[in-house]
């Protein structure tokens, strides 16, 4: 990635933005604890490379769901933050 910040709230932000396009990423591991917590890392990363593809600079509204025998599924709106004012 570059120097420019990427925004992964779990949330919406008060900047204003663009909605580029809904993303999602599925991690394929046996849940126990260690490999969960790196598995939602894994695909945060995965929904931050898709968003990137799409030319967003941030992916809002983050949703992890565990999924026992499967792994981690994750999606995210990605969006393009503006350096503009906040929004109202």
């Amino acid at each position: 990635m570059s120097d420019e910040k990427f925004w992964v709230p779990t949330g919406d932000i008060r900047e204003s933005y663009e909605v580029m396009n809904v993303v999602a990423a599925h991690i394929g591991t046996i849940l126990i604890e260690p490999d969960f917590v790196q598995a939602s890392r894994d695909a945060i990363d995965n929904l931050a490379r898709a968003a990137l593809r799409l030319g967003a600079n941030g992916v809002i509204w983050i949703r992890i769901i565990p999924v026992m025998q499967q792994g981690v599924y994750a999606t995210g709106t990605a969006v393009r933050v503006s350096a503009t004012a906040p929004r109202e």
